[in-house]
Formats: C-alpha cells, structure tokens, sequence
C-alpha cells in the first residue's frame, strides 16, 4: 500500500492532479492491524495526498494516522459519495484487500468517466 501510494502522489504530480486514495481494509496483518491501518493514514499525509476515503473495519485507524479523511459506514455509501464527487483534475487509488470486493468501485467509477 505504501508502494502505491507513492506511485499515486508521483503519477498524480507529474500530471497536476489531485491525488485522492479510496482505501479498505488491508487484512491478515495480526495483532498489528490498527497499527498498520494508522500508518497508512501517515504515510498518506507525509506523501501528500489531498484526502482519503475510507472504508472497512479498521478504516477510523487510516483516517486517524492522515488527520482526516471520510469514513463510511458501507461500501454502497462510499461508492456513491466518489461517484457524485469524482473530479476530472483528480487521480484516484483505489486500494483494499481482494475480499473487500473494491473492483465494484471501480467498474462505478469507469462508468462515471464514460459519462464524461
């Protein structure tokens, strides 16, 4: 996840856009989980990103280590929030473990671009 957040805030600085992460859960970490989720949430902000949207279990943890960010109670209201707020002049990184099921997100989000 770091790794790509890197590449996020370098792809999105090369092409002057605003990087924006959608991130779930990241599981099988242990006992090291909420730890491992606020650093996410750090790493982000020291790497510039603009905002997070979170979702998952241990997604306050994220929000916590950015200093801010959105937390959602459901997939479904996360998914509608970034398709009514998606922005042209953004880059988005949609990232969570395979069984949270993100690739909804971004079929969504690829129908909202092809509305463009």
């Amino acid at each position: 996840v770091k790794n790509a957040i890197l590449s996020l805030n370098k792809y999105a600085k090369n092409r002057n856009l605003k990087p924006i992460a959608i991130l779930g859960n990241m599981l099988e970490n242990g006992e090291k989980t909420e730890e491992y989720h606020f650093k996410i949430g750090q790493i982000a902000k020291e790497n510039f990103i603009e905002n997070i949207y979170a979702f998952g279990e241990y997604s306050s943890d994220i929000c916590l280590g950015f200093g801010g960010g959105i937390c959602f109670d459901t997939k479904e209201n996360l998914e509608n929030f970034i398709i009514q707020n998606m922005k042209k002049n953004s880059a988005y990184l949609v990232k969570a473990s395979r069984k949270e099921n993100f690739e909804t997100i971004v079929e969504k989000m690829k129908e909202r671009l092809n509305e463009y």
